[in-house]
């Protein structure tokens, strides 16, 4: 390998992970280990939300994708964990582009690869929400689960997380997935433990984004289980965790503005609604927007 293509292979790496700051950035230049992986993991992570935040296609995001794998491939970092980072990323932007059927393929071919089972049913769970069929989506996510939730055991989280045993991610997403079917059911009690526990990944993944989002389910929850205290505790932190993420509190307004609607306090759901058009219109969230 030349010389030249060295350097801008290690600038391109380097780019990927500026915005996590300086030592996750040495992580993903440098350290074969889990902090590498986390570092691009987050990194597509944030990839993904992006483009989440659209309604329409948006095809840089792919192409961005494909960079970043080249640069990985042109360092020799490409091994068969970063290969499965890549492949879960571009899923998601798929899905998120309306490309199911080549989502599908991918999930196909991670279904295949030792150690990322459980990606090809979480994949095809998510896909399944996005077209509202939410009893298949918890199926998938269940299978997805009972393959995840050995890596991730209750009591040493964080440390699982640190050593890349647990995928706190994708198991955040399997249990949300499976609360949103059992509190259509009318099942609260069983989707707030659900909850609590994405809940306890989130924050033992120091991920504020998704640690609102679970809060803000939980406020859900505890409303329908007319645990109205709880339920104003939950939705109030969980704005305070969202702050900084205008993404994430737009999302969180949406659900209180549903709750108010709930409540029958029109004035709050206006509110709301009105601060979360706002925050669409100020991030060019089309797809928040589109929610409004």
């Amino acid at each position: 390998m030349s010389r030249v293509r060295r350097l801008r292979s290690r600038c391109l790496w380097v780019l990927l992970g500026w915005s996590l700051g300086l030592a996750q950035v040495q992580a993903a230049t440098t350290s074969p280990g889990p902090a590498q992986a986390e570092a691009l993991a987050a990194r597509l992570d944030l990839l993904v939300r992006q483009e989440q935040g659209q309604t329409d296609q948006q095809p840089g995001s792919l192409k961005t994708l494909q960079a970043w794998r080249q640069a990985a491939a042109t360092d020799g970092a490409l091994d068969d964990r970063t290969r499965v980072a890549f492949d879960l990323a571009e899923a998601r932007l798929l899905l998120a582009q309306g490309d199911s059927e080549a989502a599908l393929r991918l999930a196909d071919r991670l279904a295949a690869q030792p150690g990322s089972q459980a990606l090809s049913p979480l994949l095809r769970a998510e896909q399944a929400a996005r077209q509202g069929r939410l009893q298949a989506a918890a199926d998938w996510a269940s299978q997805a689960w009972q393959i995840l939730e050995t890596g991730c055991p209750e009591g040493v989280l964080k440390v699982d997380i640190q050593q890349g045993r647990c995928d706190y991610r994708s198991s955040w997403s399997a249990l949300r997935l499976q609360a949103r079917q059992r509190m259509a059911e009318g099942a609260h009690s069983l989707a707030e433990v659900q909850l609590r526990r994405s809940l306890d990944l989130a924050q033992a993944g120091a991920d504020p984004e998704r640690s609102a989002l679970s809060m803000a389910s939980l406020a859900q929850v505890n409303q329908s289980l007319s645990q109205t205290e709880q339920s104003r505790r939950w939705l109030t932190l969980a704005l305070q965790t969202a702050q900084g993420d205008a993404q994430t509190q737009g999302q969180i307004k949406v659900i209180e503005a549903t709750m108010a609607a709930r409540n029958g306090d029109l004035r709050a759901q206006r509110q709301a609604l009105d601060a979360g058009l706002q925050i669409a219109r100020a991030t060019g969230n089309r797809l928040l927007l589109a929610q409004m």
